[in-house]
């Protein structure tokens, strides 16, 4: 009975044993690191597979194998020996594609190269001029009321996501020197949208005998969008003296891959008009993006 317990211990040994790595085989997790590597030097050479040369490539797989103090034929030896107990490979096959699906959402969310997600942000987004009002125009009295008005307003100039610029050039010279800026007097921009919320910038003009450069940025909105921008450049109570306009723009800036809108942009070569002279401009700028609204 003693002799039968031995044999059958035997057996179970042995048979345990034939399943057991030979010596020399590539160990578990340094094989998964091994097949990870390689994964990634191949994915290299399928993208640049017109670049790189025979003997480059060669390299690349050496360089994996040198990393990890092996040879190709011990890697292919120990490969063959994974695939032929296939409860191994599988589970080494598993934990690379877990390594990899982690790689790519690494890479996906600029984990190693973060100042790439303002490129690829910006590649997204195109401009367009909504509206252009180049010519310089001067007026020697006060406009009428509401002569320096534009209005856009079409389903095909608008997106959900849009951001907005406006800015124009003026230089106003009062009648009355008591202070620089005109009372009751302003620029006004105003975006309605489609729900009937209106939103409305508004900025003082000022009025010192110098050129202002007044910038809207009204803020984005996500939820909805606008259906029309209605701008009044000029907009006062009290009388100039003279007042000129120049280089009036509107400009758009949009998500040209999610909303592909046919706009085109408008001709000309000219952003500023070079016919007004100007020593210096100061800025006026209308931010409502660091509003708390």
């Amino acid at each position: 009975m003693k002799k039968r317990l031995i044999v059958y211990l035997f057996l179970a040994i042995l048979l345990t044993a034939c399943k057991m790595k030979p010596i020399g085989v590539i160990g578990e997790k340094k094989m998964e690191n091994i097949i990870y590597e390689l994964t990634l030097t191949e994915a290299i050479i399928y993208t640049y597979d017109d670049k790189i040369s025979t003997k480059e490539r060669k390299k690349l797989y050496n360089d994996v194998y040198a990393k990890y103090g092996i040879d190709e034929a011990k890697y292919l030896a120990s490969l063959k020996w994974y695939t032929e107990n296939p409860k191994y490979i599988e589970i080494i096959y598993d934990n690379v594609k877990s390594r990899i699906d982690t790689l790519k959402s690494e890479v996906a969310n600029y984990k190693f190269h973060p100042e790439e997600k303002i490129t690829d942000q910006l590649r997204q987004l195109d401009t367009i001029e909504m509206y252009r009002f180049e010519p310089r125009y001067t007026f020697e009295a006060t406009p009428p009321t509401d002569s320096l008005r534009f209005t856009v307003e079409s389903k095909d100039s608008f997106a959900l996501e849009d951001k907005y610029i406006f800015k124009l050039l003026m230089r106003a010279d009062k009648i009355s020197n008591s202070k620089d800026t005109m009372a009751k007097s302003d620029v006004e921009l105003t975006i309605t949208y489609s729900d009937g919320s209106t939103k409305i910038l508004k900025c003082p003009i000022i009025a010192n005998s110098k050129t202002y450069r007044y910038t809207f940025t009204p803020k984005q909105r996500t939820d909805v969008a606008p259906t029309k921008i209605e701008v009044n450049m000029f907009r006062s109570s009290e009388l100039v003296r003279r007042l000129q306009i120049d280089s009036v723009h509107l400009f758009r800036i949009f998500n040209k891959r999610k909303y592909p809108l046919p706009e085109e942009k408008p001709s000309g070569t000219s952003t500023e008009n070079t016919g007004l002279i100007i020593d210096k401009i100061d800025n006026v700028i209308i931010d409502d993006n660091t509003s708390g609204n």
